[in-house]
């Protein structure tokens, strides 16, 4: 029988640690030209109805203190005489003239027909970047658009690929697959596209890249003999998040990953965090 060489331990626990940090510097990289990317993709003007809708609920939630999008610039932009900046850009001539036509017209004024989180969020970023720069969207309505497509796209971008990224290192693959796989979804994909304009489709594919990877790292916990709680909660606040951005994939999401939270913990006490923590 053989006696086991303290040293061949020794050597392998060294050479798992130098792999866990070229595999972090690597994710560094991967976050850094994710970013460079969203910077890159992002439009300063509003593309269409949509966005242009989601930025009037922002415009109004901080320069008007209301829900109500009557008065913003993106339902009611300059007239094309006029030499004030448009939001919209000048090949949509309609668009520049009409506005969004993405609303709701309740008890005389109009709303945005969006899912409003999304909308708070970016209020927040909106209201920061007043205090830093002292921008108002009115004014300076390409750098309102720019920034909010960065701060609420182009974030969403980063975290898409950044989670798929960490995923593969969860499912054990080598450090060059793991880099096919996230510059497959990188690049590859209509996820830049997205990038470019506020939307909630690529805000979905953030939460849900981060989702995917919190259930991964669920599952390999579990094998390891432990119930962790504080994951469980993870992928109750993301599923929840991402039922409001998607009324229409937002409760699939949210039944399949309780179904898969109870069939991972079998522990009716994590099924009922997972609820708590995704019904605010």
């Amino acid at each position: 029988m053989s006696e086991h060489d303290p040293s061949e331990t020794s050597l392998a626990d060294d050479e798992s640690v130098r792999q866990a940090k070229v595999a972090r510097r690597t994710g560094a990289v991967v976050i850094v030209l994710a970013t460079i990317v969203a910077l890159a993709s992002a439009h300063d003007y509003a593309g269409g109805w949509n966005d242009g809708s989601r930025l009037a609920t922002v415009e109004a939630l901080v320069d008007q203190h209301t829900l109500m999008i009557d008065r913003s610039i993106f339902v009611q932009p300059p007239p094309p005489e006029s030499v004030e900046p448009n939001p919209y850009p000048s090949h949509l001539p309609a668009l520049q003239r009409e506005g969004t036509k993405d609303k709701l017209f309740i008890n005389g004024h109009y709303y945005s027909d969006k899912s409003p989180l999304p909308a708070l969020t970016m209020a927040g970023l909106y209201r920061a970047l007043q205090w830093g720069t002292e921008i108002v969207a009115r004014r300076q309505p390409h750098r309102f658009c720019y920034w909010m497509t960065v701060g609420s796209s182009g974030l969403a971008y980063v975290a898409a690929v950044y989670c798929v990224y960490q995923l593969g290192g969860v499912l054990g693959l080598g450090l060059r697959p793991r880099l096919w796989m996230t510059a497959a979804l990188a690049l590859a994909t209509v996820a830049p596209v997205y990038a470019r304009h506020v939307n909630s489709h690529i805000m979905l594919l953030g939460i849900t890249a981060a989702l995917m990877l919190s259930l991964a790292r669920l599952a390999a916990e579990k094998r390891a003999g432990r119930t962790p709680w504080q994951r469980v909660a993870e992928a109750g606040t993301l599923a929840g998040f991402g039922y409001t951005l998607d009324l229409g994939v937002g409760p699939v999401l949210v039944l399949c990953t309780a179904a898969l939270v109870a069939y991972r913990t079998r522990r009716v006490s994590a099924l009922a965090l997972f609820a708590l923590t995704a019904a605010p």
